[in-house]
């Protein structure tokens, strides 16, 4: 039955991923759907830990986490187009049996592949000091993937110009606002 993940966190904060392939395409695309649901929320933990490397001005962990948060959005895309397909499919515009297959094989092989090291939520591992080793690792499988690192540290530059994140003494943020002036035009 379609692909499922389960996330159960345990004492060591580790996450356990199960994973099942069906062979119809209706379970596929939930399953397609849901690991984009995944992905997303792999990204939105990669950019709170840039915020505390913006802190900590850890510049090369945040490009580390830029490169892998640019990762998953490009196979979040790649799964929106896989999910395209497969609706053009299902509605009957594209009704070639071999087609079916095809999609079919296409959804396994990326459905296999999302279990990769990249595509896991280790900001917190990467955040750890002492895991330095582990940093090494993300940062030799982010080259192997042929990631363009120069896109990631010009966006880390940006984002600690731009953001000033201010820690109170309360341990709340405060962020630096800009003012625009209003103009108003009629006419």
């Amino acid at each position: 039955m379609g692909c499922s993940f389960s996330t159960r966190k345990k004492n060591d904060n580790s996450c356990i991923k199960t994973l099942r392939i069906s062979s119809k395409l209706p379970e596929i695309r939930d399953t397609l759907r849901s690991c984009i649901i995944y992905l997303h929320s792999i990204s939105l933990s990669c950019n709170k830990s840039i915020e505390t490397c913006a802190f900590d001005q850890n510049k090369p962990l945040a490009i580390t986490l830029k490169s892998k948060q640019f990762y998953i959005k490009s196979k979040q895309s790649e799964i929106q187009t896989l999910i395209g397909q497969i609706d053009l499919y299902l509605e009957g515009q594209i009704k070639n049996h071999t087609q079916e297959t095809k999609l079919i094989k296409q959804s396994k092989v990326f459905l296999t592949k999302i279990s990769e090291n990249i595509l896991t939520d280790d900001s917190e591992k990467l955040l750890n000091q002492n895991n330095s080793a582990y940093v090494a690792k993300v940062n030799k499988e982010i080259a192997k993937q042929g990631l363009d690192l120069k896109k990631a540290e010009d966006e880390i530059d940006h984002e600690f110009k731009v953001s000033k994140i201010n820690f109170v003494a309360n341990g709340s943020i405060k962020r630096r606002k800009y003012l625009k002036p209003l103009s108003l035009s009629f006419g």
